[in-house]
This record gives C-alpha cells, sequence and structure tokens, in this order.
C-alpha cells in the first residue's frame, strides 16, 4: 500500500508538471511571430500531448485503485454500517425536546 502512495504522488506530481510547463513557457511564445509560434508547436509539443496524455490516465488508474482500496482484503471496522450525516434516526430527539 505505501509503494501505491509513491506512485499515486509521482504520477500526480509529473500530470501537473506537464501542465504548468505551458503557463510558465507562456511570456516567452507570446514574443514569437506566428510562423515561429506554429513551427514550434507543431514540432517540440506533440510528444507533450501523448506523454501528457499517458501521465493523465495513469494518474487516474493509481488513485482509484488507491481509493477502492485492497480487493478482496480486510474491511475497516462499521464499513458498510455508515449513515447519513442528517438522516431522520439522526434528528430524532431534536425536534420533540424543543416542543
Amino acid at each position: 500500500m505505501r509503494i501505491h502512495r509513491f506512485f499515486a504522488l509521482v504520477i500526480g506530481a509529473l500530470t501537473l508538471t506537464m501542465t504548468s510547463a505551458h503557463v510558465l513557457e507562456m511570456p516567452a511564445k507570446l514574443s514569437y511571430d506566428i510562423d515561429l509560434y506554429r513551427t514550434v508547436n507543431g514540432t517540440l509539443y506533440r510528444e507533450f500531448a501523448i506523454v501528457g496524455a499517458a501521465y493523465t490516465v495513469f494518474s487516474i488508474l493509481v488513485v482509484g485503485t488507491l481509493a477502492g482500496g485492497p480487493a478482496g482484503g480486510p474491511r475497516p471496522r462499521g464499513a458498510g454500517r455508515r449513515r447519513a450525516a442528517f438522516s431522520p434516526r439522526s434528528c430524532r430527539g431534536s425536534s420533540s425536546s424543543r416542543r
């Protein structure tokens, strides 16, 4: 479970890095003329799209399996018996005591 959390953190950080790289490069890109801008985006960032998509999908899968918990493993005490915070059962005594 600990290694799973580590991978979730690493892949999440890599996904955020791919996104923030474009934001950090924006001031330089705004100074490019249109031909240079098209050339840079058409050649340099092709791999960005492929790798970034793979990071995002992998991140969703890793965190999803981490959130699901171990399949077939021991269940936490009280699992499956949770009530809503404002169920009729939890609010039963408060309305009769105010009358």
